[in-house]
C-alpha cells in the first residue's frame, strides 16, 4: 500500500477562467442581439474574435494569454470612443460621459495587468514558463 504524500498543494485555479467564462457568455448575448436587430457591428465582431482567440490561449495554457487580453483591450476606449466622439459611431455624448468612460478604462487597464500577471505566475507555479 502506498501513501500519497500529505504536503503537496493542488494548485491555483486559472486566474483567466472567470474573464473567458464571461466573455463567452457576453459575446453570445451580444450574438444573440445582432440577430435579433439584423445589423452587425464592426466593435461587436472585433469583440468575439478576441474572445475566441483568447479562448483558445486559454485552452491550450499559452504563455501569450495575459499579454493579448491586456494588448487587446489597450486600445478600444481610444477608438470606439474617439470615432464617437468624432461623430462617425453614433451620436456624440457628453463630455461627462467620456470623462467617466476614461476612469472606468484607466482602472480596467490596472485590473486587466493585474490580471495578466497572476496569469504569469499561475504558468510558473505549474513549470509551462519560467
Amino acid at each position: 500500500m502506498t501513501v500519497a504524500p500529505q504536503n503537496q498543494e493542488t494548485p491555483s485555479p486559472n486566474p483567466l477562467t472567470s474573464t473567458v467564462i464571461a466573455n463567452l457568455l457576453l459575446d453570445g448575448f451580444t450574438v444573440k442581439n445582432m440577430v435579433e436587430a439584423g445589423r452587425i457591428e464592426i466593435f461587436s465582431i472585433l469583440a468575439i474574435a478576441q474572445a475566441l482567440v483568447l479562448l483558445v490561449f486559454y485552452l491550450r495554457k499559452s504563455r501569450y494569454a495575459g499579454s493579448f487580453l491586456f494588448w487587446s483591450v489597450v486600445p478600444m476606449f481610444p477608438i470606439y470612443f474617439g470615432l464617437n466622439a468624432l461623430g462617425f459611431n453614433g451620436p456624440r455624448m457628453r463630455p461627462l460621459i467620456y470623462a467617466v468612460a476614461a476612469v472606468f478604462w484607466c482602472v480596467g487597464l490596472l485590473i486587466v495587468w493585474r490580471l495578466k500577471r497572476r496569469y504569469i505566475a499561475y504558468l510558473v507555479e505549474l513549470n509551462f514558463v519560467s
